[in-house]
């Protein structure tokens, strides 16, 4: 609790920091913009897309203001940043269809899962010594958000959100619908 509180003054923040905070939030823009011009507004709630509006919040948060909400947002964050592999490893890409929006799928992914590495680098950032208790709520948190929210959300809108419901297509690793014959 003593490494969320404290009031020991930041380093100033790195140009290259503000560089990285530019692109995530312009990543994030044209990911809004995409969604807005394509009437998906609502696939926003996908993880991915929380996480980068979690990140641009954490790295944009006042250094003299509740220090603790960023410090805590950041190292739940570091316990539940896998989703950015695995939308990386398995990319659904089938209706990207507008200008630049494959490429910014791929930056506004690698951004979510190499920056925090970086932030924790910088010694700005608090990083909490691991323990049980931390992953546990973490994940506890990341659940909570996939289970309920997301799931009656896709329910509710028949878009697949989470990919809880179906999983993203991708034939060239293995076929799960074995009546088609593959």
């Amino acid at each position: 609790y003593r490494l969320l509180t404290t009031t020991e003054k930041l380093p100033p923040r790195p140009l290259l920091e503000s560089i990285c905070l530019v692109l995530l939030v312009a990543s994030f823009g044209t990911t809004v913009v995409h969604k807005a011009v394509t009437g998906t507004l609502l696939f926003l709630m996908q993880p991915c897309h929380v996480s980068a509006g979690l990140l641009i919040l954490v790295m944009g948060w006042p250094d003299h203001k509740y220090p603790i909400v960023p410090r805590l947002l950041f190292n739940i964050y570091l316990h539940t940043l896998w989703g950015a592999i695995l939308a990386l490893i398995w990319p659904d890409l089938r209706d990207h269809d507008m200008l630049g929006e494959i490429f910014n799928f791929f930056m506004e992914h690698i951004l979510v899962l190499v920056l925090p590495f970086y932030m924790a680098l910088t010694r700005r950032y608090v990083v909490i010594p691991p323990s049980i208790d931390m992953a546990l709520f973490s994940f506890f948190l990341y659940a909570a958000y996939h289970s309920p929210v997301l799931h009656v959300s896709s329910l509710l809108s028949g878009f697949n959100l989470n990919y809880a419901l179906v999983p993203p297509a991708c034939e060239f690793l293995f076929c799960l619908d074995w009546s088609a014959g593959c």
